[in-house]
């Protein structure tokens, strides 16, 4: 067949405010006087894989909701400069945002601002199905709504890869995404044995690769 997507990124747009504080936890204080600046950007998980998958060369489209807000403009923007195609869904809410705290050993405590969503948020349905059956891949973010796309995916029978980001094997949100994904990334820091959770997700799913990520250690597949 032939495909005018390489890969359709559903989900996570946004904009994040970089805070980078002298150390994680941050101990209680009235203000800290920060020297090395604080930004705000277009990029969250969504973005930042298009971006990535775009470098590689491929054709790459997005689809998330995002508000008429500056966020939104700013993740716009991102897509524009990158050449990378976007469907963004009208969000009443405005765009997703949060704020990082990032320590000096790369380590972040990321502080996510969840009025931006509701919960009977959903993809329309023509949209993705047209965006699917045009894509080879789709990689699904584990952010709302994206779990009631899954089904919409299956059935146009494109292939799936996810993020489950730092989950701790146990918390059902991100079952779905574990067992619906034919290629699950998830990272090694709140697993206490990620071998078993991987094997799980392989048994239990549709997985056909898993890969554990452990920052410097490497990843485990």
């Amino acid at each position: 067949m032939s495909y005018d997507i390489d890969v359709l990124v559903l989900g996570g747009a946004g904009v994040d405010t970089i805070v980078y504080v002298p150390e994680l936890p941050l101990p209680y204080a009235d203000s800290y006087m920060i020297d090395s600046g604080v930004r705000t950007r277009a990029g969250q998980t969504g973005d930042f894989v298009a971006v990535g998958l775009c470098s590689l060369g491929l054709r790459v489209h997005h689809v998330d909701f995002l508000g008429d807000d500056p966020e939104g403009d700013l993740v716009r923007a991102l897509h524009r400069e990158r050449g990378i195609a976007l469907t963004a869904i009208p969000q009443p809410a405005g765009t997703k945002r949060a704020v990082n705290l990032v320590g000096p050993d790369g380590r972040r405590l990321s502080l996510y601002d969840t009025s931006r969503a509701h919960a009977d948020d959903r993809f329309p349905e023509d949209t993705l199905r047209t965006l699917a059956g045009a894509s080879r891949h789709a990689h699904v973010s584990i952010t709302h709504p994206c779990a009631h796309a899954l089904p919409v995916l299956r059935e146009a029978g494109v292939t799936l890869s996810t993020d489950l980001h730092n989950w701790d094997g146990e918390n059902p949100y991100h079952e779905p995404f574990a067992y619906a994904a034919d290629v699950v990334f998830l990272s090694a820091a709140a697993l206490t044995d990620p071998a078993r959770t991987m094997r799980r997700i392989a048994e239990r799913g549709r997985a056909e690769v898993v890969v554990a990520t452990a920052g410097a250690e490497g990843p485990t597949s």
